[in-house]
Formats: C-alpha cells, structure tokens, sequence
C-alpha cells in the first residue's frame, strides 16, 4: 500500500495542475491542448516506446509496452522496490508494476477520449472559413476577430459561475435580499478590484525595495 500512495503522490499533482488550468478565471483556451499534451506524453512515454505521433496511437496496444520493470514510476518508488523485502518477492513487484501501469493506461485512453480537442472537434479540418460562414451566415467577416475572441474569452467549466454565485451569497444575504442587480453587480465588481489592488500591493512590497523607487520632479 505505501508503494501505491508513493506512486499515487507523484502522479496525482500533475492532474491537479491541469484541473487548476481548467477551473481557471483567466482565458486558457489558447494554451490548453499544449498542457494537455505534455501531461499525456509523460504519462504515455513513461510505459510506452516512443513512436513517431503518440497521438495517432493506442495506448493499450501492447505491442508498444515497454518491460514492466521498464516503466517509471516515480523516484520515491524505485527506492521503495530496492528494499530486500520487496526486491526478493518478484511475483509481488510484477503486480504492482502491472497495476500502475493500467493506472496510466486508462489515464492515457481517458485524456485522449474526453479532453484532446483533436478528438473533441473531429479529425476533418477545413482550411477554408466557408464551412463556418454557412454554419453562422450573420456574422460578417468585419466582426469575425470580435466573435473568435469572445469565444476564446469564455470559460471551460463553470465552477467560474459557481465561483460568483458563492459571492453573490456572501453579499445578498437575508439583510440585503433588496439590493438591485446593478448595485450587486457594482459590489462585486469592487470586491474583485479590492483583491486586485491588494495583490499588486503585496507583490510590490515583496519585490522592490524603497531605495529603488524615485521620483522625478520638474
């Protein structure tokens, strides 16, 4: 059981970074598929030989499998299995090998089924814009940029709106149930720019020194 929360300690991170980036405020649809794909490739190339597009392949096509005892685990878990205790029960380190590696493996599948907008928008890619103009036949070609940033501004989950709903809560209580959507708005607003400012201040304070700092005067 250690050598699988060793394992599980070392793995498990890399997919709580790439749920931060899709819970995020800011804009990721531009970056997300760089993510994605180096958190695939780790994971694929750590129990899978290298091919020549490790997204056009199977990740549970055996033939491809490095050996088991190959395959990487973590540093944490190679110390664990050099362990007299470990080491001179082979059967029992196969299985563990065995089992971290079909963790990867459905990981793999999973990622490149669900999440790879290679296989989220289809494998046929047109290099003309007419497919697009007779799907949306409104938008003119001057308010294109307008409409493709909009879209790249919009969130991936909505734990961004469950996010402003908490806020909303926090200030429409059963005091304020009065309070009109611009004022509310307005509150928001202000809560967000007061965090906004006190982390600009802090960081300000952290990394220059009041020798830096001059003023010019005429």
């Amino acid at each position: 059981m250690l050598i699988y929360y060793t394992f599980l300690n070392y793995f498990l991170p890399k997919f709580t970074i790439l749920n931060k980036i899709l819970q995020s405020d800011k804009p990721v649809l531009d970056t997300l598929r760089g993510k994605i794909s180096e958190l695939y490739k780790e994971l694929l190339y750590s129990y899978y030989r290298q091919v020549i597009n490790p997204f056009d392949v199977d990740p549970n096509n055996a033939s491809f499998f490095k050996p088991l005892k190959d395959i990487y685990l973590g540093a944490g878990v190679y110390i664990l299995l050099q362990k007299p205790e470990m080491s001179n029960n082979n059967d029992i380190v196969l299985d563990i090998l065995n089992r971290c590696r079909s963790f990867k493996i459905t990981a793999c599948v999973e990622i490149k089924k669900k999440i790879l907008p290679k296989n989220v928008l289809g494998n046929v890619h047109e290099n003309s814009l007419l497919p697009f103009i007779s799907l949306f036949p409104r938008i003119l070609f001057i308010n294109l940029s307008e409409f493709i940033l909009t879209i790249l501004s919009l969130p991936l989950l909505n734990c961004v709106f469950e996010r402003l709903f908490s806020k909303v809560n926090l200030i429409k209580t059963k005091q304020r149930n009065k309070l009109m959507t611009d004022t509310l708005n307005s509150l928001i607003n202000s809560k967000m720019l007061n965090s906004m400012t006190s982390n600009m201040y802090d960081f300000i304070n952290n990394t220059v020194d009041d020798d830096d700092i001059t003023f010019e005067t005429e």
